[in-house]
């Protein structure tokens, strides 16, 4: 046991002030307990991955590889949808547009930033909120 961790009734600080040990959440995240223990110290919570959204966070409410998977185009088509007609689920023309396959998903599928997790965790009190666009930004610096 490190110093200055208590164990009281089975359960050391961290795990009855958050409801799951460092070492289960940095499971989830695929990380270590030293990155959960950073991110409690930097945001006051283990369940904030970031300090701020990203801009596709801010603007629909998912992340790239997600909207990327929603409407299976490639990453730099949804981009270039997104700079031509303003929003990923409309065409340059404006009008909506069903998506099309990109064919082989496994040369992009394979980028290291693939399935780049959110920037709050689905424990975070906030999260509902943030995936409904109704998250107030304001706390969170944005």
């Amino acid at each position: 046991m490190k110093k200055g961790m208590k164990k009281i009734n089975g359960q050391y600080d961290f795990e009855r002030k958050w409801g799951q040990k460092a070492k289960d959440i940095a499971e989830q995240d695929n990380t270590t307990t030293e990155a959960i223990y950073s991110r409690v110290a930097r945001f006051g919570s283990p369940y904030q991955r970031k300090a701020k959204p990203g801009m596709w966070e801010l603007q629909y409410c998912k992340t790239m590889w997600e909207l990327s998977e929603e409407l299976d185009m490639h990453p730099l088509s949804l981009i270039n949808r997104h700079h031509t007609s303003g929003s990923v689920y409309k065409t340059a023309s404006g009008k909506s547009h069903p998506s099309r396959g990109t064919g082989d998903r496994s040369q992009w599928e394979s980028s290291p930033n693939y399935k780049k997790l959110p920037w709050l965790h689905e424990l975070h009190p906030d999260h509902d909120a943030w995936r409904k666009g109704e998250l107030d930004y304001t706390k969170y610096g944005v």
